[in-house]
């Protein structure tokens, strides 16, 4: 569920009533007496009362105007329970959005009255809601320069909530600005939305434009998936449940909380993060089970390849893990004791490394993946890669990207360090691999810093098959041709010069 972001002047406070000045806004204590609009400010306590976004404030004001004090005293003094850390202040000339905590995500919504404001954040990917004031109200029947999701200060305040709480869960649907509904409707609208039963869902399409607005906010609450040739309609609070299954397995708290790339947490998703992370899930979840039952002997099938892997040389082939490393693992008394919720973890790590570098073996190389995620001792995760390997998996043999080993590490940093002085790294992150080692308590080494970040450095070799490598041992082994036998030369005798000049006269005379 996305954040809700109010702004002050001319939203919650009736600033242009009491403006009839410029002068006005120097004036002690000017935003003190300002009076409220009764019915938003109603609104956002109650969705501050229930509890299931963050509601933010965004005032601003002129640089040579010192009065943030006094606004945010003027919020607490209609929002008794808000936070001093969810009041975002910025200067007048400056762009909201940069100020905006974590940044404006897909799901963020911001009410306001100025179509400035609501179109850079509408820019930004966020959701715009513009209020329309007592004063703008005449003048809002004939400007139709906003087209978007709207509220008057007359609306009731439990339109405003459930029109608010139900644009919240989609996924940025007014991005290009063809909607133009009220509150009111979005509230109306999702209200029969939620009515219908999840396997009647796409009877709510029938009748209705496809590009009207309503079907793209059906589309908006309702994710799809493809199965057996068909399109299924799938509510997102299956998909987000399907997600906190797999956390609480690996025992993360169930949230709808995720990372950017260089680790920035963020309290919301989009629709289309929930349904790749979905599927991911699913799959995290089918090897959760396979580790449960694994019996020894066998090979566990982890993963498909990750993009990145292939990228940098590997096969698109599956990744497996036998049983009996695993078993081996669960030891207390192994060499890399891990837990079987520590293994759980292994395929959503495979595909989210901080560095990667190769190791020299004398069978073929092998590839480091490090992970940013630690365990309970703060050691982070260490996977052994072997590419180009083979698995028996179901009692057939099947080319695979094997995964040797899979433990915690502790002494990493002199790793790292060598790897790059010995110049065997294939890809990492700077960012993110410098906030680890922070972690840990080291400093991002020097020769490490030196190479592009998220840029692959080398690839891995494909090992040759007996005929391919029978063929590059002809064409590299040199044979140095024989020395072919001159034709022999003819001993005919030396004319003298008179008999040349002899000869050159004889030809004139002719």
């Amino acid at each position: 569920m996305g954040r809700i972001f109010i702004n002050v002047d001319n939203t919650l406070a009736r600033t242009r009533q009491a403006l009839d000045t410029f002068e006005r806004l120097y004036e002690p204590r000017f935003f003190s007496s300002l009076s409220p609009y009764a019915n938003m400010v109603d609104a956002v306590n109650e969705i501050i009362a229930r509890e299931k976004t963050d509601v933010f404030f965004v005032t601003n004001a002129p640089r040579e105007i010192d009065c943030f004090e006094e606004r945010k005293s003027w919020i607490f003094k209609y929002f008794p329970k808000v936070s001093s850390d969810n009041i975002v202040t910025y200067p007048t000339e400056l762009d909201m959005t940069a100020y905006i905590p974590l940044g404006v995500m897909p799901d963020d919504i911001l009410v306001a009255d100025y179509n400035k404001s609501l179109n850079a954040w509408r820019r930004r990917g966020g959701i715009s809601v513009k209020f329309v004031g007592e004063f703008a109200y005449q003048a809002e029947t004939r400007d139709k320069s906003w087209r978007g999701f709207s509220t008057k200060y007359t609306d009731p305040p439990s339109d405003i909530v459930a029109g608010l709480e139900a644009l919240s869960v989609c996924d940025s649907p007014d991005y290009e600005g063809r909607y133009d509904m009220s509150l009111s409707d979005v509230a109306k609208l999702h209200k029969e939305y939620i009515a219908v039963p999840k396997r009647n869902i796409l009877s709510l399409g029938e009748g209705r434009d496809p590009r009207s607005p309503q079907m793209q906010l059906f589309r908006a609450w309702c994710c799809y998936e493809i199965s057996e040739g068909r399109i299924k309609a799938v509510d997102f609070e299956n998909a987000c449940q399907t997600i906190h299954a797999y956390e609480a397995s690996v025992r993360r708290t169930p949230r709808r909380c995720f990372t950017d790339k260089e680790g920035k947490l963020k309290h919301g998703i989009s629709k289309q993060v929930a349904l790749k992370f979905w599927e991911s899930c699913k799959e995290y979840l089918r090897f959760g089970k396979a580790i449960e039952k694994a019996e020894e002997g066998t090979a566990l099938f982890v993963r498909r390849t990750p993009e990145l892997l292939v990228s940098l040389g590997c096969s698109a082939e599956a990744m497996h893990y036998t049983a009996r490393h695993l078993h081996e693992a669960l030891q207390d008394d192994g060499k890399h004791p891990m837990s079987v919720v520590d293994m759980k973890k292994m395929p959503e790590l495979l595909a989210d490394p901080v560095a990667i570098w190769r190791v020299p073996e004398e069978k073929g190389e092998r590839l480091i993946l490090l992970s940013a995620e630690k365990n309970l001792d703060g050691d982070p995760y260490i996977a052994v890669v072997e590419p180009f390997g083979t698995a028996v998996y179901a009692g057939k043999p099947e080319p695979s990207n094997f995964i040797v080993s899979f433990y915690a590490r502790t002494q990493i940093y002199e790793d790292l360090k060598t790897a790059a002085a010995e110049n065997r790294f294939l890809w990492y992150n700077v960012a993110r691999l410098d906030r680890l080692l922070l972690e840990m308590g080291f400093r991002l080494p020097r020769g490490i810093s030196y190479l592009y970040s998220e840029k692959i450095l080398d690839k891995i070799d494909r090992p040759l098959n007996p005929i391919e490598k029978e063929q590059s041992e002809k064409k590299s082994t040199y044979h140095k041709p024989e020395k072919e036998a001159l034709p022999p030369v003819k001993n005919t005798t030396q004319k003298t010069a008179a008999q040349v000049g002899a000869v050159k006269r004889g030809a004139k005379k002719i």
